[in-house]
């Protein structure tokens, strides 16, 4: 796969979360992630649309995932979770 690909799910991912698209966003972020796995910004604003869609628990699992990875998340989307 060339990373163009990767870098074409992650740029139309960002452009669906800036047009409130939850659903494209979390499609876009989900090849992303599964292109590159280590992206913790992908995961939190895949985490932001999941809280968006009320899917809190893939929310959380998300925001998790990206603290594991030295991103900083809001403690205001972490209590949105729960």
């Amino acid at each position: 796969m060339k990373p163009d690909y990767v870098d074409a799910y992650y740029y139309r991912g960002f452009a669906k979360y800036v047009i409130n698209d939850h659903q494209g966003v979390v499609a876009d972020f989900s090849k992303s992630i599964s292109l590159r796995p280590d992206d913790a910004i992908v995961y939190n604003k895949r985490g932001i649309a999941y809280l968006m869609l009320n899917q809190k628990s893939k929310a959380l699992a998300d925001f998790k995932r990206a603290i594991e990875l030295g991103y900083s998340v809001s403690q205001e989307a972490l209590d949105l979770c729960g």
